[in-house]
């Protein structure tokens, strides 16, 4: 077996040999000479081959009972430490490589319990506690787990159940290890907490968050979009999203799931694999380390749609040090040719997909829909070829090169493929030439990714000396096809919330008249970085300079936006304001404390208010903008930590 190295030592090696045994600028002038994406991904499949710098033997991490009982006792260290959080991921990790059946996968589950009883997530607890009974929990410590089970179905109101659960705990006494002593006192706990059960018992008043919904009715062609947005398109502005009619602060404009999505792997342990939902009672793959589930069900789906192939394939990429791109990438191709099944069919219908003329039709569905689950709508996504260095081309060229050798070599892709049906359509030999139209699909992927994936996120919150403190986490990145049209602004009129783990819901933070355009913001606002800042990193990412308001007029970072005497553009609602303002202050204050119910209706008007009246930048509205997305965040993604 290979030892895993990253793939930047692997590329550098690559870099090393062409200058050591080729002319560089011969080559560069070559590569840049080639047309076609497969062109370039097998020139630089040649050169690592000829390199020697394609892997022969890599292998995935095996399931191991000495490494899963290594971290589980890292687990137990942290959980007396009371890191419970910390605890929680460690023991996942315990369970991801604990052989499927094992005594030790059981006391993985056993020991995750115990911390999540200690966090009150008493429907959490319940599921390691069953999945630990119903495998190989040692008999002599199965009285520790009914106990368990007994105090977590007290806690949520279900005594009867409770009483039996201690009554069995009783009974397992029998088959412990205790001393005489510590027997005894056992027995007396477990008598007392029976005799308990009749006593009125705390109960679970969580409830279960509502889906969103548009303001208005779902838009006929745009399916993920409100019938409020409508696609324009512009040589100047590519395609993008304009308002119908006049849309007010709080309207829903896009609700989407992404046709694909992936957990940062820093994600894994305490997020599914495939729904992306927060989870502390993850159940493992079947047979790879890295990948853990909310479900079965989870695991099943994940199964057919993606990990199949994956599986033998995401663990190398990790342990490459490939980032969320490649890994989009990857699962866009599972999904686009269905992990290959598909992949004949593709072929065909690309050919068809790109002959579209019109620029403001491109990705529609034969029925006229733009539909982000049809592939039509990713292909077309832009990925500014013509804007990168021949270096970074290049660069991209030989990832698509190098990840389509692992998928060769790893997994069983191209095994269900039909070679001769595939063979006329594209050069070179067989069977090489299904292997240069997915590595020409990889390279379109890895061009699109990096200017159209967005982020699926959590924000955690922590009451903190009183005050509610947020922090919005990165879980994971995907493709959404309607997101990907939104131009960027640095002071941007709409805001991005993930849901139910990857769905994302996009509201308005602005008034936005009709016909006015859509505007999301790329990671660089103005109130958070200066001028030169965004216009340099909007540039090195995304390949264009930002022309917004803000960016035109210098606006000031947050510290230092104005909050006295402002400048009123109609001064007859100087006095509505005013007042509006005073009731805003006690509303931050609230907010601030954690009290968010029911403050986004008073919340959307003042901003409204504060467009009509007040000439930006200003302090207040900035203020008002953020209020707002604390109250979106605690009704999406979140998690309340300890």
């Amino acid at each position: 077996m290979e030892t895993n190295t990253s793939f930047d030592d692997k590329f550098k090696l690559l870099q090393k040999y062409i200058k050591e045994n080729y002319s560089v600028e011969q080559y560069s002038e070559m590569f840049s000479s080639l047309k076609n994406n497969h062109e370039k991904v097998g020139m630089a499949y040649y050169l690592f081959s000829e390199a020697n710098l394609l892997p022969h033997g890599l292998e995935n991490h095996p399931k191991s009972p000495k490494e899963s009982l290594a971290f589980r006792e890292k687990g137990n260290k942290e959980f007396l430490l009371k890191q419970d959080l910390l605890a929680v991921q460690t023991y996942s990790v315990s369970a991801a490589f604990a052989p499927i059946g094992s005594e030790e996968l059981a006391l993985a589950y056993a020991n995750r319990s115990a911390v999540t009883l200690s966090l009150n997530e008493f429907e959490t607890c319940l599921e390691d506690i069953d999945r630990a009974l119903a495998g190989k929990y040692p008999e002599h410590l199965k009285f520790k787990l009914y106990e368990r089970k007994g105090k977590c179905l007290k806690s949520i109101g279900k005594n009867k159940l409770a009483a039996e659960m201690f009554q069995l705990a009783l009974k397992s006494l029998s088959c412990s290890n205790l001393s005489e002593e510590k027997l005894i006192s056992t027995t007396s706990a477990f008598k007392n907490l029976l005799n308990s059960c009749s006593a009125n018992s705390y109960r679970d008043k969580s409830e279960k968050e509502c889906p969103p919904c548009f303001s208005e009715s779902r838009n006929e062609m745009i399916l993920s979009a409100s019938s409020l947005v409508q696609i324009e398109y512009s040589q100047e502005l590519g395609r993008h999203l304009v308002a119908t009619s006049d849309i007010e602060p709080g309207d829903v404009l896009v609700i989407e799931k992404p046709f694909a999505s992936v957990l940062l792997p820093s994600s894994y342990n305490n997020y599914c694999f495939h729904c992306k939902k927060r989870c502390h009672s993850l159940i493992p793959c079947l047979y790879c380390v890295v990948a853990m589930f909310c479900s079965e069900t989870c695991r099943s789906d994940s199964w057919d749609s993606d990990h199949r192939i994956e599986c033998g394939l995401v663990p190398l990429l990790v342990a490459l040090d490939f980032t969320k791109i490649e890994l989009i990438s990857l699962r866009t191709l599972m999904r686009a040719t269905s992990q290959g099944k598909s992949l004949i069919e593709l072929m065909e219908s690309i050919s068809e997909t790109d002959a579209a003329k019109d620029p403001k039709l491109k990705g529609l569905d034969d029925r006229g829909q733009y539909n982000s689950a049809n592939y039509k709508t990713v292909h077309h996504l832009v990925g500014n070829l013509e804007l990168r260095s021949n270096a970074d081309i290049f660069r991209r060229a030989a990832t698509a090169a190098y990840i389509l050798h692992l998928l060769e070599k790893n997994t069983d892709y191209f095994s269900s493929i039909d070679n001769t049906a595939i063979g006329e359509r594209v050069e070179n030999n067989l069977p090489y030439s299904a292997k240069l139209f997915v590595g020409g699909l990889l390279f379109r992927y890895l061009m699109i990714v990096p200017s159209n994936a967005h982020e699926v996120s959590e924000m955690v919150m922590r009451k903190r000396e009183g005050e509610m403190v947020c922090e919005s986490v990165e879980v994971g990145g995907g493709l959404f096809p309607v997101l990907s049209l939104i131009n960027h602004s640095c002071d941007p009129n709409v805001v991005r919330h993930s849901h139910q783990g990857d769905l994302t819901v996009l509201t308005a933070i602005q008034a936005i008249p009709s016909g006015h355009q859509i505007f999301d913001n790329y990671g660089y606002h103005h109130a958070m970085h200066d001028v030169q800042t965004r216009q340099s990193s909007l540039w090195s990412q995304y390949h264009f300079s930002c022309v917004c308001q803000a960016c035109q007029e210098d606006w000031p970072i947050y510290s230092q936006l104005p909050d006295s005497n402002p400048t009123y553009i109609l001064p007859s609602l100087k006095d509505d304001v005013e007042k509006s303002s005073e009731i805003f202050q006690d509303v931050v204050r609230d907010i601030k404390s954690g009290e968010m119910d029911g403050k986004l209706a008073f919340l959307y008007a003042h901003l409204a208010l504060l467009h009509r009246s007040v000439k930006r930048p200003w302090k207040e509205y900035s203020v008002c903008q953020e209020a707002i997305k604390q109250c979106l965040s605690s009704k999406a993604n979140h998690y309340m930590a300890p």
